[in-house]
């Protein structure tokens, strides 16, 4: 998950499991959340949705459900969620009373959205644009910009996506990164051990994230002010697997509860 605040407003990027509880313990509630968007419908990105729904409605005291926009298919993630979190409405509902969890604030509502300007209400804008992580069709990135400031999600991606023109200059590039190396120890770990299943699925990942030298390489070719890795795969546990994982790519390894400032 990624949050973007902008003059007090929270909006979120992905919502894999237990990033809503992480996101309280560094000071933003779910219940702020004014809008999610989200990159793919890979689980680990759409995971924490149903906990974000909750807490905007039961949290946040809202009377409109929160507004989920996504690539073809979010709508049928969210008619699931609204689903398997019926019975929960009815019984907070039952408890708490229709003044502390209103009706109509209940669950969300999906956005289908394509490619292009995506949300702009005067102050922020966010333009969608395309990822490159076949199988996986369609993948989003994201472009915001608030105040003259602009940050770029890659959402998962090789390092051959191509990104709009509001991209270039922009004060932040947040890229995903995956070591191969790394991964190919894993691999082997997993041949040597008979466990053939967990080594395929280790030999397929490479091919559709980008390495921390492709991340790199991307923050330079759009003249990115900073480029800083999130997703990592396979996760750095400490500050020695931090480098170990960085190399010789000129970015920064993002952490979970990291918070970015982007000031004049």
């Amino acid at each position: 998950m990624t949050g973007v605040v902008a003059d007090g407003r929270l909006f979120i990027f992905d919502a894999g499991g237990g990033a809503v509880r992480r996101m309280g313990e560094i000071g933003f509630p779910g219940g702020q959340v004014e809008r999610a968007f989200l990159t793919h419908l890979h689980s680990d990105h759409i995971d924490g949705l149903g906990e974000l729904m909750l807490q905007h409605w039961a949290g946040g005291g809202a009377d409109a459900p929160l507004p989920i926009a996504g690539p073809d298919g979010v709508e049928d993630v969210v008619a699931g969620l609204m689903q398997a979190y019926a019975r929960d409405r009815d019984f907070r509902i039952a408890h708490h009373g229709e003044a502390v969890v209103p009706p109509s604030g209940f669950g969300a509502v999906a956005e289908v959205i394509t490619p292009g300007v995506v949300y702009d209400d005067g102050s922020v804008r966010v333009i969608a644009f395309l990822a490159e992580h076949a199988p996986v069709s369609p993948a989003l990135g994201y472009v915001v910009t608030h105040a003259g400031k602009t940050v770029v999600l890659t959402g998962d991606s090789t390092a051959n996506v191509s990104l709009p023109p509001e991209a270039r200059g922009s004060d932040l590039l947040l890229a995903e990164a995956l070591n191969v190396d790394m991964v190919g120890t894993l691999e082997a770990a997993a041949r040597a051990t008979g466990n053939d299943r967990l080594a395929k699925i280790f030999f397929d990942i490479p091919d559709y994230h980008m390495t921390p030298k492709g991340a790199a390489e991307l923050g330079q070719r759009i003249d990115a002010k900073r480029t800083v890795l999130t997703h990592l795969v396979p996760a750095a546990p400490n500050r020695m697997a931090e480098r170990l994982f960085l190399g010789d790519a000129d970015a920064e390894i993002g952490r979970d509860g990291m918070v970015i400032t982007l000031r004049d």
